[in-house]
């Protein structure tokens, strides 16, 4: 995560690009994931968008993200 985050962060700073993540097929990742993604996008997100997430799935994954337990997720 870390090298993700310092790659991000460089390609703000020095190249002016605003990073698009697609992550296809996100009804197959672990439970731990979507609990544990809000914190990954807690660095100075809160004050300038730095990362543009896109999470394709199956209609479930809707249905997976819409419970309480990923409220943090959905914030973000």
């Amino acid at each position: 995560w870390k090298d993700i985050k310092e790659h991000i962060h460089d390609l703000m700073d020095h190249k002016q690009v605003l990073p698009v993540w697609v992550i296809d097929e996100a009804q197959n990742l672990p439970p731990e994931f979507f609990r544990d993604f809000p914190a990954f996008l807690n660095f100075a997100f809160d004050s300038r968008s730095m990362l543009t997430v896109w999470l394709a799935g199956h209609p479930h994954l809707a249905q997976t993200l819409d419970r309480v337990p990923y409220a943090a997720l959905a914030s973000r």
